[in-house]
């Protein structure tokens, strides 16, 4: 009886390890697979195909590598200001991880989509208590009103609304072979019905570049900055479950001992307690998750540094230039 028991919990710790080991495997293998695919078709100029397989296979795992023929293939498609943050954001994230080469390529590749970029500059002639300010549906923050963002072309809707106000609406077309500066000023709202949607996702996404870079059609999927829930827990949990077997085995080990039957009850119990809590925190803190970007109020133009990875994440216009 104790045989099989032994053989029963050892086989389940196994499975269970295994299963989370074959999980994250599985992503990172459709990531890679996703990222060959997407380069394939940069080959062949297939840029509006190739993007979103560069976009999913960022967020199953991120990685420079992926970030960097994202931003090349924005580019491709005339998305300037978004190609040109993400190069601005792996050069932040190379330079950390001190990968020279790469960070004077993202640079030097940033600067020169510098001439092309059209930046648009909100002004709020009254700004009334609750004023939603949206550019395409996604809500502008306050404080880059007055601050000229870099936007990508394509016609741009920009709504105001406010309770107990009148719902204000212009558009403007930003045009990709004639860059340049342009500016909305918002007048003093009038009086009237709270307008339909006031209220309605007030904040931005969970990706700052969704705010700044809506053009008239919607935008393309938006892929934030992924990290592990908590590293110190995903790491705790695989110490657990490999502490946890070893603890288990050796309490039905002394189970078969009869003056030792206590202990090896304590020991097996507390095996198996280890191992179910280690899987627990596996799962957990190695989940990813989007990283929060800070608002920046006095710098509205920076990314903030992600920990350097091997492969990708989306980077924001809204940044402070901090090396």
């Amino acid at each position: 009886m104790l045989r099989h028991l032994r053989y029963f919990v050892f086989l389940f710790a196994l499975a269970c390890v295994g299963s989370f080991a074959q999980s994250a495997r599985a992503d990172t293998a459709t990531a890679q697979a996703l990222f060959d695919q997407g380069k394939k078709l940069m080959g062949e100029k297939k840029y509006a195909e190739a993007c979103p397989k560069f976009e999913e296979s960022q967020r199953l795992d991120p990685g420079l590598g992926t970030q960097i023929n994202l931003a090349s293939c924005y580019a491709e498609l005339g998305k300037y200001a978004t190609a040109w943050s993400l190069y601005l954001d792996v050069a932040s994230q190379a330079k950390s991880a001190g990968q020279a080469d790469r960070e004077k390529k993202a640079r030097d590749a940033a600067k020169a989509l510098e001439p092309k970029l059209s930046k648009l500059t909100i002004e709020v002639a009254v700004p009334v208590d609750g004023l939603e300010v949206r550019r395409n549906g996604q809500l502008v923050g306050q404080a880059t009103w007055g601050t000229p963002i870099p936007v990508d072309p394509g016609d741009i809707k920009i709504t105001a609304m406010a309770p107990n106000k009148k719902l204000w609406e212009t558009a403007i077309v930003v045009d990709k072979e004639k860059p340049g500066d342009q500016t909305v000023k918002v007048p003093e709202l009038e009086k009237g019905k709270t307008p339909v949607g006031y209220g309605q996702g007030t904040q931005p996404g969970p990706n700052p570049t969704a705010t700044y870079y809506g053009q008239g059609q919607p935008p393309p999927p938006q892929v934030p900055r992924m990290k592990r829930r908590s590293s110190g827990m995903f790491g705790g949990g695989i110490a657990m479950v490999v502490v946890g077997p070893i603890v288990t085995l050796t309490g039905i080990g002394w189970l078969a001992i009869a003056e030792e039957a206590g202990t090896g009850a304590g020991l097996l119990a507390g095996g198996l307690l280890l191992t179910g809590g280690g899987i627990a925190m596996i799962v957990i803190g190695g989940k990813k998750v989007p990283v929060e970007e800070p608002a920046k109020a006095s710098l509205p133009f920076v990314p903030v540094s992600p920990i350097p990875e091997v492969r990708v994440g989306l980077g924001s216009v809204e940044a402070t230039w901090e090396f």
